[in-house]
């Protein structure tokens, strides 16, 4: 029973389906599923128990700190004693490693463990409760406690019209040479208002917007929520057929474009085109219609990536776009002075984080003046427009780094925000080592409504998601809907004013993501799909996604785990990984990563430090080095333009020793064509040249084969290369032909 709960509290806590403890007889191992029970994990103690011969008293493990962003490995030691009364349990460590609170936290969760699967021990292991009374009243009081007033009842455009009223001659946009102030601003939105509520545009109807990175995007946003419509962003782009399907799927039955835009759109279609002189020509007033928007009509509607390839269209409304946007406006100190980088598509929820925000304060939005940007280009703009608030996509911030070096972002630059994708400490410490400007992390899926939580790190460290903004709950819950303790990795929920209507055309899927609230009656929570953990003081950290949790020959690999170990050594800026078929029934776990400045990226040592916090199941079989990762035109990790990995690229020994006799030569052979390489040295490793279980057993098969000689899989796995693997064919070969 303790080796049951021990394995269980160690299932919990990384996540993983095996785990190992050490005993004095040797090492003890579970396999498990998600549909694994307490009572199935009893009986493979017993068995691991029997086979060991005897019943251990102490048990050690070594895990990583779950307290402890990055922590690195510490060992953790049950010893149990039995008398009269029962088993006695004691939890204790190596010094220096964890304290007694954290003992005493860990102590408290394997009693709930072993209690409740007692109890019920039909209960999967990963839905056993973990949580302690004083950590329930920590999520719903403390960690949450996040009442902040907004008087969201003003809608967006409302806001920037105060602004508007308040500094008329100021410059609301810069885009190259060109300026628009405010006054101008409003008047070109309140001329396409009064165009589209001629249409029939009122409350809620959506209207597709299909307009350049210019400063006709910023007005045409802004003259469909003053004509009451609900912008629908288009991106030029973005495929016909998606853009139609995305016109359907809303309802938009009118589009706001420009005439260089035309050909992107499907035919038929009715449009609108703007310029920059549409109030002169059209002779309308320059002054808005009147309101007709309450603060729970539609604003938005934002399409996302679907898992079955259909976009999801997330509906917005007026209330949650307001509340947030006045607290990023706060969250980012933002004043009339700041000069705010307007880099997002408009199809990106970034977009209005980095709009108006800017435009409710009085502070200038610098616009892109070409439809691609690169490193060089945004590095230019940083400096030539004074910018002093950035936002930028992860994948491409850590492009530009490398041309601060020994520059810096210039006088100006006071933030910088990131979010989009996970963030290496690595290339946190690489910003640090060439500029002092701190950095704002923000994370929330669309669904949430742009901003959930935030961090901010004004020096190298680990890199959280950090907590919950104004008016927002979060909760790390279990697959069954159960609060997990602080520590424990669980599916992030989201709550609070920010939650979105949901899918408009997707009842299904919006009440599948859309879940009651654990404890605000009546509200809702959005299911995030991102597996994080809790720290001890409310903070969170993003482990990874669990729609990336892939199977690999029987195995669940989290690919986000994989790709916080890659950024985690001191060589690597940044790497993703993937699952490739590139050969039929052949998949292979790939990692692409890219060197930190002045360094070079050696896969072997790489590899190695993989298996020091990975099971060998996730260890990437293949590493690619890349001078940069491919990107999307929005700035994130294009996964489809990842190369196909070279094999050959894969030995780990500069010095190549090729094949000395018949029996190594063969042996070579055989690696080369069931690996799909040219050439194999006697020291290259099997494993490391991206070999694996399922290729093992073929290359056991073909050996015995051609020689005669049975080797089993267990000779390749202590022998792993060509070298070893021809010692032990002689060694059987002698054995066999006996004393002459």
């Amino acid at each position: 029973m303790p080796l049951a709960g021990f394995w269980a509290l160690l299932l919990r806590w990384s996540g993983h389906e095996q785990v190992q403890v050490d005993t004095a007889s040797g090492p003890l191992r579970c396999r498990t599923d998600e549909d694994t029970t307490f009572r199935q994990l009893i009986e493979q103690a017993a068995r691991a128990t029997q086979a060991a011969g005897a019943s251990p008293a102490s048990y050690r493990a070594t895990v990583p700190h779950p307290l402890v962003p990055g922590g690195g490995p510490h060992e953790l030691r049950l010893s149990c004693s039995w008398d009269a009364q029962g088993i006695h349990c004691t939890l204790d460590c190596a010094p220096g490693t964890f304290d007694e609170a954290e003992l005493g936290r860990f102590a408290e969760q394997l009693s709930l463990l072993l209690t409740n699967g007692t109890d019920r021990p039909e209960q999967y292991v990963q839905e056993l409760d973990l949580i302690t009374p004083e950590e329930r009243r920590a999520i719903v009081g403390p960690f949450n406690d996040t009442a902040h007033f907004f008087d969201d009842s003003l809608l967006l455009h409302q806001l920037v019209e105060a602004q508007v009223a308040r500094t008329p001659d100021a410059v609301a946009l810069r885009c190259g040479a060109e300026s628009l102030t405010y006054r101008r601003l409003d008047a070109l939105a309140n001329a396409l208002a009064h165009r589209l509520t001629a249409l029939g545009v009122t409350a809620g109807t959506p209207v597709g917007v299909c307009v350049g990175r210019d400063a006709e995007l910023i007005w045409s946003l802004l003259g469909v929520l003053k004509a009451g419509g609900a912008h629908v962003p288009l991106d030029p782009d973005y495929p016909a057929e998606r853009l139609r399907f995305m016109l359907e799927d809303s309802g938009a039955a009118l589009v706001v474009t420009q005439e260089r835009q035309l050909a992107t759109l499907p035919e038929g279609i009715p449009t609108v085109l703007v310029g920059k002189d549409d109030e002169e020509a059209a002779g309308l007033p320059d002054i808005g219609p009147e309101p007709r928007t309450t603060p729970d009509d539609l604003a938005y509607v934002l399409y996302t990536s679907g898992s079955t390839g259909r976009p999801k269209g997330v509906q917005l409304t007026h209330r949650s776009l307001s509340n947030r946007l006045q607290e990023m406006r706060r969250q980012f100190a933002l004043t009339e002075h700041d000069r705010v980088l307007q880099f997002a598509s408009a199809s990106f929820d970034a977009a209005a984080e980095q709009i108006f925000p800017a435009l409710m304060c009085g502070a200038s939005l610098v616009l892109r003046d070409a439809p691609h940007w690169g490193p060089e280009d945004v590095v230019a703009t940083l400096r030539k427009a004074r910018v002093t608030v950035a936002e930028l996509p992860v994948a491409l911030w850590e492009q530009v780094i490398p041309l601060l070096a020994g520059r810096g972002t210039g006088e100006w630059l006071r933030l910088l925000v990131l979010a989009g994708e996970k963030i290496s400490p690595g290339s946190v410490a690489n910003w640090f080592a060439v500029t002092s400007v701190p950095v704002h992390t923000t994370y929330a899926p669309t669904e949430a409504t742009i901003t959930a939580t935030t961090y901010v790190l004004d020096r190298p460290g680990p890199v959280l998601i950090g907590t919950p903004v104004a008016n927002t709950h979060v909760c790390v819950m279990d697959r069954a809907g159960g609060f997990v303790p602080v520590g424990v990795p669980g599916e992030l929920w989201i709550g609070g004013v920010g939650v979105t209507r949901g899918y408009g055309s997707r009842p299904a899927l919006t009440a599948e993501r859309f879940v009651p609230h654990p404890f605000a009656k009546g509200e809702r929570m959005y299911r995030s799909g991102d597996l994080v953990r809790q720290l001890s003081d409310g903070a969170l950290e993003i482990l990874g996604r669990i729609d990336t949790q892939v199977k690999l020959r029987g195995q669940r690999v989290e690919l986000g785990e994989v790709e916080s170990t890659l950024v985690a050594h001191a060589d690597v800026a940044s790497a993703v990984a993937a699952v490739r078929e590139d050969s039929p029934g052949d998949k292979r776990l790939v990692a692409y990563s890219v060197p930190a400045p002045g360094r070079l990226v050696d896969v072997g040592a790489l590899r190695e430090h993989c298996r020091r916090t990975l099971p060998e199941y996730m260890v990437p079989g293949v590493i690619v080095v890349l001078d940069a990762l491919p990107l999307t035109p929005n700035g994130k990790v294009d996964r489809r333009a990842l190369p196909a990995p070279d094999p050959q690229a894969q030995t780990q020994d500069d010095t190549f020793v090729a094949p000395r006799n018949e029996v190594e030569q063969a042996i070579a052979d055989v690696w080369a064509e069931i690996l799909g390489m040219q050439r194999i040295g006697v020291r290259d490793n099997f494993f490391h040249l991206g070999g694996h279980s399922l290729l093992a057993t073929r290359v056991t098969n073909r050996i015995e084969a051609l020689t005669g000689v049975a080797i089993s899989l267990m000779d390749l796995f202590r022998g792993p290369t060509v070298e070893a693997l021809s010692r032990r064919v002689l060694e059987r070969f002698a054995e066999s032909e006996g004393p002459s």
